[in-house]
């Protein structure tokens, strides 16, 4: 994986072991030279995800919509910043320069974002690797969601499986770094 974008939330939440984990999971993509491409704030989990990447000089690259822009949300010392007309655009450029996708703690956006990149995969658009953070066990009714989802025969247990959780950055990093992304096109 030479690149990952990072799904998270525009507010900080109010769990630090939360923060702890994203600061920890940044750190270890830097580390490894992945670059980081996210939404482009500079406020809550986003801008904790820059700050973190730009403290240990990893590659960041944002993707903003111009609206937000102009309420002055962008993070101003990223590697890059790709001002977009829409939130569409904004996901379709993410898909096209990431090699996977990590979901953070974050709202509807977050989750939005990440499972409009599932989607792509489950019908064959692309071929990506997939992980969760599930510090706190912030997405534990999500997750169990997806498993009732595989359990009664709306998802395939292949796709189920290429979703690669962690509760930790260190277990989550390993589980993603590890082969290839899997092919998947329910339609084949």
């Amino acid at each position: 994986m030479k690149s990952v974008a990072i799904f998270c939330g525009a507010a900080r939440g109010s769990d630090p072991g939360l923060l702890k984990e994203v600061a920890n999971l940044v750190r270890l993509l830097a580390e490894n030279n992945i670059e980081v491409i996210y939404g482009g704030g500079k406020v809550g989990i986003m801008g904790l995800v820059a700050d973190t990447a730009i403290q240990h000089n990893c590659k960041i690259t944002g993707i903003i919509p111009e609206f937000l822009i102009n309420k002055e949300l962008a993070h101003d010392s990223l590697s890059e910043l790709i001002s977009v007309k829409s939130m569409s655009e904004r996901k379709q450029i993410i898909c096209e320069k990431a090699d996977g996708f990590i979901l953070l703690p974050g709202g509807v956006g977050s989750l939005d974002e990440f499972f409009d990149m599932l989607s792509q995969m489950h019908v064959g658009l692309i071929t990506k690797k997939f992980g969760i953070l599930n510090a706190g066990n912030y997405y534990d009714a999500t997750l169990a969601q997806l498993h009732k989802a595989k359990e009664l025969n709306f998802m395939s247990a292949e796709m189920y499986d290429l979703i690669k959780v962690g509760q930790t950055a260190e277990k989550l990093f390993s589980e993603m770094i590890v082969g290839e992304a899997l092919k998947i096109n329910r339609w084949e």
